[in-house]
């Protein structure tokens, strides 16, 4: 049997936790068992799979999104070279929905912050920012 948890350990096992480190990860830093690690886990309420998940979407929201801009960029050119050589409606078509996807994906990376709670919902936000691109021209800026 192990030693005994004082409650300065407790409390500090239990901010680790709510920083985002994960248990396997403070189990060996702490020296201490998966299961008192998970007991102290579940009893500060803190969801190890949901902790992950904001994780993971915020390095996905900012990972290489530089890149993906100059990629949006470059497709807003090709569009653009397709539009000039349309002859026939489903081509046109086909482009325009091209179009509205790489819009889509554009506004979604000028959004600093994912999360729409505040004033207003959603429709009204992504509105906005779409006639603010439409209006400036910046859809096919340098970024």
């Amino acid at each position: 049997m192990g030693k005994a948890l004082s409650e300065v350990e407790k409390q500090e096992i239990t901010a680790t936790l709510k920083s985002g480190l994960s248990q396997t990860a403070t189990v060996k830093k702490y020296g201490r068992s998966a299961g008192l690690v998970n007991k102290l886990a579940q009893a500060a309420d803190i969801d190890p799979v949901n902790n992950r998940t904001a994780q993971a979407n915020e390095a996905r929201r900012v990972y290489c999104r530089e890149e993906r801009l100059r990629v949006n960029d470059l497709l807003f050119d090709k569009i653009l070279q397709m539009l000039n050589k349309c002859t026939k409606s489903v081509d046109l078509r086909n482009i325009l929905v091209s179009y509205g996807i790489a819009t889509d994906k554009r506004i979604l990376e000028t959004i600093e912050e994912p999360s729409f709670s505040g004033e207003g919902n959603a429709k009204e936000k992504l509105l906005s920012i779409l006639l603010e691109s439409t209006q400036s021209g910046s859809t096919n800026s340098g970024a």
